[in-house]
């Protein structure tokens, strides 16, 4: 179900949840890289860091827009093993979006490709 809603605020909403989803990613990553056994650990994690700032005031942006339009995101849901719902209100309007895994995957992967300094996203 869609809420009746500019292209400009549904765009936003995307970017959100892409974007949150990358946070989350990135965050489990860090989590478990002292695991991992890197040869160069501290380029890596300063790389890491740099990148977790950059999204997070990226995010901290967002919000801020979205605040300003009325728009609310709510934390995504699992439908399925293989689905995640989220849902939006906007302007008093309820929306909700599903999104395939694998989807949210690609997406995250585009932007930090982004974030790395790669304009160009990879072919998948």
């Amino acid at each position: 179900m869609k809420a009746p809603i500019s292209d400009h605020e549904q765009n936003l909403i995307y970017e959100y949840i892409f974007h949150s989803y990358l946070l989350d990613c990135l965050e489990y990553n860090q989590m478990i890289s002292p695991q991992v056994g890197l040869k160069i650990v501290e380029v890596y994690q300063s790389l890491h860091e740099y990148i977790l700032k950059k999204v997070r005031m990226d995010i901290k942006t967002m919000v801020e827009q979205m605040k300003k339009l009325n728009i609310r995101v709510f934390s995504p849901v699992r439908l399925d093993d293989m689905f995640i719902e989220v849902k939006y209100t906007a302007h008093g309007y309820e929306g909700a979006m599903k999104f395939w895994d694998k989807a949210l995957d690609k997406h995250a992967a585009e932007r930090l490709e982004k974030y790395m300094g790669n304009p160009k996203p990879r072919q998948w």
